[in-house]
This record gives C-alpha cells, sequence and structure tokens, in this order.
C-alpha cells in the first residue's frame, strides 16, 4: 500500500506505508513540546521560546493592543490559545504578542496606518446612516414623501 502524492505523476509516493512508518519512528524522536515550539519560534520569527515568554512577561500576559487576555480556544486540545508572534511582514522585526481578534484585524487591515487612520476617523464621526429614530410611528410629512417620480 502507498500514500498518495498528488505531484508524481502515478499520484503515489515512492515508498511503502510500511517503510514510510518505519522511517518516521527512526528519525523524529519526540523532542518535546518546548523545543519544538523553540524550534518553530527560531523558524519564523528568529525568537526562541524564551524570548517568547520575556515578551509576554513585559506585556503581563495580555494582548499588546487591546490589554486583554487570548480568548481563543484551540479546538483540538480544548485549551485557550497562546498570543500570537506580531511582526513586521517587511523586516521581520518582531513588534509584540497579540490575541487571535488584534491579529487577525491587523492582518485585515494589512499593517497600513493609512488604514488604521481611516478607520478611526470613520468610527469616530458622528453620522449614524439609517440609526436616525423618532419617538412617534407617525407616517412622514406629505412633502417629505418621495412620490417615486422624477421632477
Amino acid at each position: 500500500m502507498y500514500y498518495t502524492k498528488l505531484d508524481m505523476k502515478d499520484n503515489l509516493m515512492s515508498w511503502c506505508k510500511d517503510c514510510v512508518k518505519i522511517y518516521n519512528q527512526n528519525n523524529q524522536k519526540d523532542i518535546g513540546w518546548k523545543a519544538r515550539k523553540n524550534n518553530e519560534l527560531k523558524k519564523t520569527y528568529g525568537i526562541s521560546y524564551k524570548e517568547y515568554l520575556i515578551i509576554l512577561k513585559e506585556q503581563d500576559g495580555l494582548c499588546a493592543i487591546c490589554k486583554t487576555k487570548q480568548e481563543k480556544i484551540h479546538y483540538k486540545s480544548n485549551k485557550q490559545q497562546k498570543l500570537s508572534v506580531d511582526h513586521d511582514h517587511d523586516t521581520g522585526e518582531v513588534r509584540g504578542l497579540l490575541c487571535s481578534k488584534c491579529n487577525f484585524a491587523l492582518g485585515g487591515f494589512k499593517d497600513k496606518v493609512e488604514y488604521l487612520q481611516n478607520a478611526i476617523t470613520y468610527l469616530t464621526k458622528d453620522t449614524n446612516y439609517g440609526n436616525k429614530r423618532t419617538n412617534d410611528n407617525s407616517p412622514p410629512d406629505s412633502n417629505e414623501e418621495d412620490s417615486g417620480k422624477p421632477e
């Protein structure tokens, strides 16, 4: 029996399932969660797990933006997820740790300060379209009513 591999001509791996299993058992030692996390952080962001914990302590365990704890629960482990490492996509420099909501929001704004400033302006402007209500249920004045006919 062979695993499927779509980039192969026949869509099959060159090793059988038994050989893959033996290879994995001999070459993938359980190095522990912290070591795996350390390797992942080093490879992706250039920081160690110890440096991650230092940043976390400096932020009092809270998101750098909204100052709340991470709320998102991991779907498999049912444990609270860790704060995400936020970094500058151009330089790769780590800026801090964010909750999943703030990390998602920054990603949506594509790290553009202009977009964030526009969002602040939008949220603070005085216009609330469609939310102007009157206390009575009377119909609008006949002078204001749109007859539907062009003038």
